[in-house]
Formats: structure tokens, C-alpha cells, sequence
């Protein structure tokens, strides 16, 4: 038995966007059918513009359309996505069988496979190759994409432990005074997991939610151009717009994007923020921490189970404003409301390995997905982002002015000839 892939062009079913809803619309009416053969398409991680068709086993769940399965292909075994569900494969040969169903439901959700297939035709790169870019790493790898109990853990009140056991009174102490408390500050504070363990398990400490942060910042006053740019942003949420934010260095773009993010966390949506750098996600995070409560970052620098953590709690709407790099740009929301873009015309946005996209491109297409407006900050914008301004594709707001009264610097050339 052989793997059989059908090629677009060649008798298989064309992912643009055109055909996705005849083909969603064609294969729920051939699941209603009890005789309908178990048949999906499954886009695998291999440079080949091609979908290949699996049968299920009787013993197995059919797949959702973006739920991730395990099948054999060539000699190997790898992890697809379901693309579709369909009534008969057009090969003649056998179909290989699904090995198994990773998914009950599917970890990619529609607004993400529609950028894909756009992404596909876009960038001309295989759709297999394109689902793998925006999956996590271990869900790439088949991990279980499942939100694990955060490592943060809380003392009991009224807990008393042996006098002889001073080392469970120490952390007892520790947790009472410090209150809710990471895995990682509790090992640093000198404290051994095993004593947690022992003290989870005698019911005297207990694992609680991540550590929210409590907004402590008293928001500064804005001037009139933040007040101008912050009101023509917050007036528009309900619907696609792209506003470019000139502003020099000092003028203070980021605190109209924390405007411009309050009115969108306080409706129970959520927000994208893209950084151009990891070394820019600390203190960014530490300056939306001091403003909002549940904020979450996603970096190269993070394990893939943080990662993968991450990504589903967006996916779920317990993180309200995620910071990232790139790669976010394909972070799935409950409800997204708002994309800010800051620093638009750095070149770490395009990603020069694999696929090959610009992030600064897709949260534009996103936020027109999504129906959502979106904000490209920048002291120095980018000639692309300038010559949709005079399209009339982005709105331009412009700060003129340092933030705070704050002057600019003073500049004089000196002549160089002559001197020793």
C-alpha cells in the first residue's frame, strides 16, 4: 500500500480561499451520510504542493478539519494536519490508514487555516510546510496540547506542620510571607521540591493560578497629539483600519498603544503586540505588566513546552495582551481585538530561514482577516508602510513632540580635517 497525494492541477481539490467553503459545505453533507467512506486529506511537513489521502480505521475518530494526526508517508511517520474530510479519494490505490488521531479537536482554527492557504498561494510554499511554521514545536513534534497547572503554588491557611520538620515549616514560612510563588523563586529562595511535594501532598500547600500582576502604574497625562492619535485608534475598534504612528524617539508611541489597548482588554477582548527583538520583550513585558493584569510573552528563547503553554491559554482567553516576537503572528486568539506592530520597519520582522515572510505583512492581512484594527509604530517608517499612506491604505498619525516636554537632543558637525 502507498501514500497517495493529490496535486493540485492534477485532479485534487485547489486550496484557495475561493473553494474553502463548497469544500466544507461537500464534506459535512458526506459525513451525514452513514455510508460515506472514512477518507481525510492530510497536509504533511514535506516541500510538496500536495495534500495526501488517508483512510480512518474503523476504531478511530474521524478527524476535524485542523486537528493534527499521526500517519505513515514514504518510510517514515510524521505529523499532518487534516485539511478536509472527504467523501471518496480520486486515486485508484489503497490509501494508507491514519496511525492515529492526535487531536479530538482541532488545534488550528479556521481564521489560521485561512491564512495558511493565503500564505500558500502568497508566498508559493507548500501548505504542509506552512501549518508546520505556525505550530509550536512540540505540538509540530505530537506533543498534547493540553493546559498544564501552572507551577506557582500557595500555603493553606492555618497549616501547621511537626516541630521536627523544619525544613517544611521553612517553606510554609516562605510561602505565607511571599504569597502565591513560581516553582523557580521558591528553588532560588533556597527551598527543595520534594519538601513541596511532601507538604502538596499532606494538603498543606496547593497549586493556584499563575501569578497575575496587579497594575501599579499611574498612566501619565497625554499631550495633545497622544490624545489625537489615541482617540482616532479607540474610535475605530470595531472594524478594519491600519493606522501608521510616526513618531520621534521620546514621543511616546507606547503609551498611546496602552490607551488604545485599555478600552479593548476592558470589552474581554485580546490584543497582539509584536516586538522586533527578544532583547526588547523583558522590559516591554514589564511595562504592560505595570498597566494590565494577565500578560504573556512568546520568544525564541523560551522551552517549547512554554511556548506550546502559551499558545493555548491564548487559544483559550485566559492571556489578554500577548508580547511576542515574529513568530506570534500565528498565535491563536479566543478574540482578538487589536494588533500593534511596533518598531514596523525592522528587518528582523521577515524571517530569512524556511518560509520566508514578513510578520509585519501577516498582522496586516490578520487584522483584515479578523476585522480588527491594526497599528504600525515607528520613528523612521518603512517605504512600503509611506507608499500605502499615499494609497490611502494606512491612516498617518503623527507625534511631533517628546513626550513630557522632553527636548531634543542638539546636534553640531564638527570639521574633522585638519585635526590630530
Amino acid at each position: 500500500m502507498t501514500t497517495t497525494g493529490l496535486r493540485c492541477g492534477e485532479g485534487a481539490q485547489s486550496w484557495g480561499t475561493e473553494n474553502t467553503q463548497a469544500t466544507r459545505t461537500s464534506c459535512q453533507n458526506s459525513l451525514d451520510m452513514p455510508d460515506s467512506p472514512r477518507v481525510i486529506q492530510v497536509a504533511v511537513p514535506r516541500p510538496l504542493h500536495a495534500v495526501y489521502d488517508y483512510s480512518v480505521p474503523a476504531d478511530m475518530p474521524v478527524p476535524e478539519p485542523g486537528a493534527r494526526v499521526s500517519v505513515p508517508f514514504g518510510h517514515s511517520k510524521t505529523v499532518g494536519v487534516c485539511v478536509a474530510q472527504v467523501r471518496e479519494s480520486q486515486h485508484d490505490k489503497a490509501l494508507k490508514d491514519v496511525y492515529a488521531v492526535i487531536d479530538d479537536t482541532a488545534v488550528v482554527p479556521e481564521s489560521l487555516m485561512t491564512l495558511a492557504r493565503w500564505m500558500t498561494t502568497y508566498y508559493h510554499y507548500p501548505l504542509g510546510e506552512v501549518l508546520a511554521t505556525m505550530l509550536p514545536a512540540a505540538a509540530r513534534k505530537g506533543a498534547a496540547c493540553e493546559i498544564q497547572p501552572a507551577d506557582v503554588w500557595q500555603s493553606v491557611p492555618g497549616a501547621a506542620v511537626s516541630n521536627r520538620a523544619r525544613a517544611q515549616q521553612a517553606l510554609l514560612d516562605y510561602l505565607t510571607e511571599a504569597g502565591p510563588s513560581s516553582g523557580a523563586d521558591i528553588v532560588a529562595a533556597g527551598h527543595r521540591r520534594d519538601i513541596l511535594r511532601a507538604l502538596t501532598k499532606a494538603g498543606h500547600v496547593t497549586r493556584t493560578d499563575a501569578m497575575v500582576t496587579a497594575p501599579s502604574e499611574n498612566p501619565p497625562v497625554p499631550n495633545l497629539d497622544q490624545a489625537e492619535a489615541i482617540a482616532t485608534i479607540t474610535a475605530n475598534l470595531g472594524g478594519f483600519a491600519a493606522y501608521l504612528l510616526e513618531g520621534v524617539t521620546g514621543s511616546g508611541k507606547t503609551e498611546v498603544y496602552l490607551r488604545s489597548i485599555e478600552p479593548v482588554v476592558k470589552g474581554g477582548r485580546q490584543v497582539l503586540v509584536l516586538v522586533p527583538e527578544i532583547a526588547l520583550t523583558p522590559q516591554t513585558l514589564a511595562r504592560f505588566q505595570r498597566r494590565f493584569a494577565r500578560v504573556g510573552m512568546l520568544h525564541s528563547n523560551l522551552t517549547d513546552h512554554e511556548r506550546l503553554q502559551t499558545w493555548l491559554k491564548c487559544r483559550r482567553g485566559d492571556i489578554d495582551v500577548l508580547i511576542g516576537t515574529r513568530s506570534a503572528v500565528f498565535t491563536p486568539f479566543a478574540d482578538l481585538g487589536l494588533i500593534v506592530v511596533d518598531e514596523e520597519h525592522d528587518a528582523s520582522y521577515k524571517q530569512q530561514e524556511g518560509l520566508r515572510y514578513s510578520a509585519r505583512d501577516l498582522a496586516a492581512k490578520r487584522a483584515q482577516d479578523g476585522n480588527v484594527p491594526v497599528v504600525f509604530g515607528t520613528a523612521t517608517p518603512s517605504l512600503e508602510s509611506l507608499h500605502n499612506v499615499q494609497l490611502g491604505r494606512y491612516e498617518l498619525l503623527h507625534l511631533h513632540h517628546r513626550a513630557g516636554g522632553a527636548s531634543m537632543p542638539e546636534y553640531r558637525v564638527i570639521d574633522m580635517r585638519g585635526q590630530t
